[in-house]
């Protein structure tokens, strides 16, 4: 189906103007019907005709079985990248479920899951504290490491819907800034994070030291 920019930042179409964000759902909720089989014939038909939308909700324990294999799948990606400082442990996912479950228990944690129907779209966790003394911020900051989505273009989507849920929960708590982790190649990740305002502060340069 042809859609045309206009200079709002829509797309439009017979049916209506989309906004960028609400097409990349639709594309996303697209995918959904095509796991479970069903024929989808463009975005904006199955926006009028299913009655399906993604929630975000807090993450539970039987969440994060589904939230370490997206977490995996973004090692492997990361490995890639740096394969000495993103090295991949044999068994990272058993570690860290059970360091999922510890951050699942703490009261400063912010643990969020986006879902349609029973498939796991992407997860976010912040953790709420102060900064170190030697800064002044004015307030409590939410760091933000671990955030992933199943599949890469849909970080304006759902990666863009779970930062903003988090972050407003956040500033509930009292933080006044977001602090991202967001590795240097992943495209995607960094320009979902620069649409939504983010600018980068710091970075890590890394460089074996040969013996």
């Amino acid at each position: 189906m042809p859609h045309a920019y206009r200079d709002s930042g829509q797309r439009s179409s017979r049916y209506g103007l989309l906004s960028h964000r609400d097409v990349g759902l639709t594309m996303m909720y697209a995918r959904v019907l095509n796991w479970r089989g069903e024929e989808v014939h463009s975005s904006a038909d199955f926006l009028l005709s299913k009655k399906i939308t993604m929630s975000i909700r807090t993450a539970r324990d039987a969440d994060i079985p589904r939230m370490v294999a997206i977490a995996e799948t973004k090692r492997i990606e990361y490995e890639g990248y740096s394969p000495i400082f993103w090295r991949k442990a044999p068994d990272s996912s058993p570690k860290q479920e059970l360091f999922f479950q510890r951050l699942l228990t703490s009261s400063d944690v912010i643990a969020l899951v986006a879902e349609v129907e029973d498939i796991l779209l992407g997860f976010i966790i912040g953790a709420v504290t102060t900064a170190p003394p030697i800064y002044n911020l004015g307030g409590l900051v939410c760091i933000i490491d671990d955030f992933a989505v199943a599949k890469p273009q849909e970080w304006d989507s759902v990666g863009a819907e779970l930062l903003a849920a988090v972050e407003r929960e956040a500033k509930a708590r009292g933080a006044v800034l977001s602090v991202v982790v967001c590795p240097q190649r992943d495209q995607t990740k960094r320009t979902m994070l620069q649409k939504a305002g983010a600018a980068v502060a710091s970075e890590w340069h890394v460089r074996p030291l040969e013996s």
